[in-house]
């Protein structure tokens, strides 16, 4: 029971962001498979093993599909990311 709130209260999520050029990044949406400007247009996944598995889905086996899995932070207004982007592939 213990351990079930304190997932329920992790606030650490993963989004699925695709880079283009060096200054783009977009954010995809499952909901309409295609992609967003800002992050609060992006799908949140809860786990990690969840949005790896959407990014092979989209892209396939390909390493070089330009599709990367970034963790956010879900905040009261709103998300904001949680590790430093390196946008080179």
């Amino acid at each position: 029971m213990r351990r079930a709130v304190i997932k329920s209260r992790d606030t650490t999520r993963y989004v699925i962001i695709a880079a283009l050029g060096g200054r783009w990044i977009l954010f995809h949406r499952v909901e309409d498979a295609g992609f967003g400007i800002h992050i609060s247009m992006a799908t949140l996944f809860k786990h990690r093993r969840s949005a790896e598995a959407v990014r092979k889905t989209v892209c396939g086996t390909k390493l070089r599909c330009g599709l990367k899995v970034v963790k956010v932070k879900k905040t009261k207004s709103g998300v904001r990311l949680a590790e430093k982007l390196t946008l080179n592939r």
